[in-house]
């Protein structure tokens, strides 16, 4: 539905078929216009626009109001499995079944930053609240959690035992939920760590047993080295 609740968008036949079409509805059932041939729909948060899907690999961006392109097609050149809207309506993003997913500035069309790269198809794509992230979940396995304006990798990949398959943000954008196709559900939390430089030198001592000398070589710390560290990051930590 359009935020107004005055016209509703439909696709017809399975979405992987290819030969589906978009139809947008009036409020009183009445067809409005059939706009393009796709496999998938989806409004923006405002209702101005459709992002639409076809068997080619193209995105498209419609208007409502007069049915045409807003921007030139989105060529991602894979056959596409997801398309999403951000919240703030200025970025677009589609998923492929060949396994990436591609970010678009929704207002000139042209892709933002690189291709972002699973093992396998993607299968499930959502922007953050505040639309600084995007989240992809692939057969691969993983989910991956970019930044949606350069397309690096927030955190590393997210293992699962299964196909992701489903994805959301916490209100906050502080976590991500995931779900996999053997039926669990993952919570992860995505709240940025915020140590300085000493805080990350003990960490790392802590969690390697090692220390750089002067001379940038790496030597094992002594057991009373170790456990002093260990009592640092202790009291550090909180606990």
């Amino acid at each position: 539905f359009t935020p107004s609740g005055r016209l509703l968008v439909t696709v017809e036949g399975k979405v992987l078929d290819w030969d589906d079409a978009s139809v947008i509805w009036q409020a009183a059932g009445t067809e409005a216009e059939a706009r393009s041939s796709l496999g998938l729909a989806q409004l923006s948060l405002d209702g101005k626009r459709l992002l639409t899907t076809d068997g080619t690999g193209t995105a498209r961006i419609l208007s409502l109001d007069t049915g045409l392109d807003v921007t030139p097609p989105l060529v991602h050149g894979e056959r596409l499995s997801r398309v999403a809207f951000s919240p703030d309506g200025k970025l677009v993003a589609t998923a492929s079944l060949a396994g990436s997913a591609g970010v678009w500035d929704g207002t000139t069309g042209e892709r933002v930053g690189p291709f972002l790269r699973h093992a396998e198809k993607v299968f499930a794509l959502r922007f953050s609240p505040d639309s600084t992230m995007i989240a992809t979940g692939s057969f691969d396995g993983t989910a991956r959690v970019w930044h949606s304006g350069s397309g690096r990798p927030v955190t590393p990949p997210l293992e699962h035992e299964h196909h992701v398959v489903s994805l959301a943000f916490a209100p906050d954008g502080r976590s991500l939920v995931t779900g996999t196709g053997d039926g669990f559900v993952r919570g992860w939390d995505l709240t940025p760590i915020d140590w300085d430089l000493a805080r990350l030198i003990l960490e790392a001592e802590v969690a390697s047993m090692r220390r750089f000398d002067a001379t940038e070589s790496a030597r094992r710390l002594a057991p009373d080295e170790w456990l002093t560290q260990w009592w640092a990051h202790e009291a550090t930590s909180g606990r």
